[in-house]
């Protein structure tokens, strides 16, 4: 396998993967915000010799020659050329970072046996006062953190914000909504690190919580799983659409379930999109101590944060949980 960078000359440099039986395939390598692999434009990105805002007329022959296109982001770009220097002592430009980062996703893949060859097509003095500069950096709010360790995978038209690749061949497995059951503590966190490791876009996904992505994104996320799993192509679009918040119902303190009161007029409040009670008059109720001591919940949606919060306080204190001992 090959991996390099398009530009406006006559080759594509990228990445080559050579298996033993004879065949190979192309890796293109571009960034984030480049239209040369259909993305949209950024004149802001700060990657030099690496991406175009004008399609160069080469690539419409070479676009077919493409079998699979990686893009990384400014940070992601600039961390791999450091890496490169640090690891393997090649002074490089972030061209040859993104490519270094690329080959060694394709030689992670490849079976034993294939030769993994890259282009690294720039030297690193013309960015040592950008990739290899910490003021550059911070003053264009770079993280420190290098970003995901594998890329994720989409369909042709999804716009990318970070190393991402999109694969022509249809056979391969295609993207897919994980849910993992997570915690805020302990192992949950970790399965959400290592779900972005091997490629997912974690989100939270659970309980209510697809009801507010759809409130604060415009996005179906149970919409969006059903279609994968049935094997329809779907990639979830997010539509910034104010802020969305839960607040949950729960007993002051242990004893029988007398009466829930207070929800009407919780309802009336112009934020408030949802009041569900779950529980019932009878039950054995106490102070929650896990999701299973909740006795309903609020849902708000508004513009602000701030309008969001007060609606779910101005709920809350409307609806009174009487018990009984």
């Amino acid at each position: 396998m090959a991996s390099g960078q398009p530009g406006p000359r006559d080759e594509v440099p990228g990445a080559w993967a050579l298996p033993l039986d004879g065949s190979n395939s192309r890796v293109g390598v571009d960034c984030v915000g480049s239209v040369l692999f259909g993305q949209t434009d950024w004149p802001r990105r700060l990657q030099s010799g690496l991406g175009n805002s004008l399609h160069p007329p080469n690539l419409d022959h070479d676009h077919d020659q493409i079998d699979e296109v990686h893009w990384l982001a400014d940070h992601e770009a600039f961390h791999a050329t450091r890496e490169l220097a640090r690891a393997e002592k090649l002074f490089a430009g972030n061209t040859s970072g993104s490519v270094y980062r690329v080959l060694r996703e394709v030689a992670l893949r490849s079976a034993p046996g294939t030769a993994v060859v890259g282009i690294f097509p720039d030297r690193g003095d013309r960015y040592a006062d950008t990739v290899y500069a910490d003021e550059h950096w911070i003053a264009h709010g770079m993280p420190e953190h290098p970003g995901a360790a594998r890329p994720r995978r989409v369909l042709p038209g999804t716009p990318v914000t970070s190393w991402s690749h999109l694969r022509k061949d249809e056979s391969a497995p295609r993207p897919a909504l994980l849910f993992v059951e997570s915690n805020t503590t302990g192992t949950g966190m970790r399965a959400l690190a290592l779900a972005r490791d091997k490629g997912f876009e974690p989100v939270f996904a659970g309980g209510m919580i697809p009801e507010l992505f759809r409130l604060a994104a415009a996005a179906d996320l149970l919409a969006a799983q059903l279609d994968l799993a049935a094997g329809v192509p779907h990639q979830p679009r997010c539509v910034p659409a104010g802020y969305a918040g839960i607040r949950f119902l729960t007993a002051p303190h242990m004893g029988v379930l007398a009466s829930i009161d207070g929800t009407d007029e919780a309802r009336t409040i112009a934020e408030v999109t949802q009041v569900t009670v779950t529980a019932h008059p009878g039950d054995r109720v106490a102070p929650a101590i896990d999701a299973y001591g909740r006795l309903g919940y609020v849902i708000a949606h508004g513009v602000t944060r701030a309008d969001v919060m007060a609606a779910l306080s101005k709920a809350h204190a409307a609806i009174t949980v009487r018990t009984v001992d």
